[in-house]
C-alpha cells in the first residue's frame, strides 16, 4: 500500500480511535512531519490504556460485571498521546524486499503488517492480506 494512512506522535487517543474506526484499521504507522517512521500503534495499545496493570495479573476476571476498567480509557482519550502508547523499533522492510522476505518476517515476528521504509521514510505498508490476495490471484 503506497501512501498509507498514518498518524502523528502528538495525536490524542481520541483522534487515533477516530482514524482507526473511519478506515477500519487495527494498526497505524506513526510518522513525524517529515514522514520519518517512528513506530506503530494498534488497537491493542489503545485498549491497554483502559485496563489497569493489576488486572493483567489476575487469572480470572469473571468477577467483573461491567466495563468499569475501560472507563479509565474514556477519561484518557483527550489526555494521552500516541507517542505514549506506540511501539518503537518495529521490524520493517526495504522497498525492494521480496514477497518471501515479507512473509518470513511476518511469521517470525507474528505481524500482520510491516512498514516499508526508504532511508527511514515511510513509503508504504505491506499486509498479510495483500500478500494473500496476490498469491490467490496469481
Amino acid at each position: 500500500i503506497t501512501n498509507p494512512i498514518t498518524i502523528g506522535p502528538d495525536a490524542k487517543l481520541s483522534e487515533l480511535g477516530k482514524v482507526m474506526a473511519e478506515n477500519d484499521m487495527a494498526v497505524l504507522p506513526v510518522v513525524d512531519s517529515q514522514n520519518t517512521y517512528l513506530g506503530e500503534v494498534g488497537v491493542i495499545n489503545l485498549l491497554k490504556v483502559g485496563v489497569p496493570d493489576y488486572l493483567m495479573m489476575i487469572d480470572n476476571l469473571n468477577f467483573l460485571l461491567s466495563f468499569e476498567p475501560l472507563e479509565h480509557l474514556f477519561e484518557k482519550l483527550d489526555e494521552v498521546s500516541v507517542k505514549e502508547i506506540m511501539i518503537r523499533d518495529e521490524k520493517t522492510l526495504g522497498p525492494h524486499a521480496s514477497i518471501i522476505e515479507a512473509v518470513s518476517e511476518m511469521i517470525k515476528h507474528n505481524k500482520r503488517s510491516l512498514a516499508v521504509l526508504d532511508n527511514g521514510r515511510l513509503v508504504g505498508v505491506v499486509t498479510a492480506m495483500d500478500i494473500f490476495r496476490k498469491v490467490i490471484q496469481a
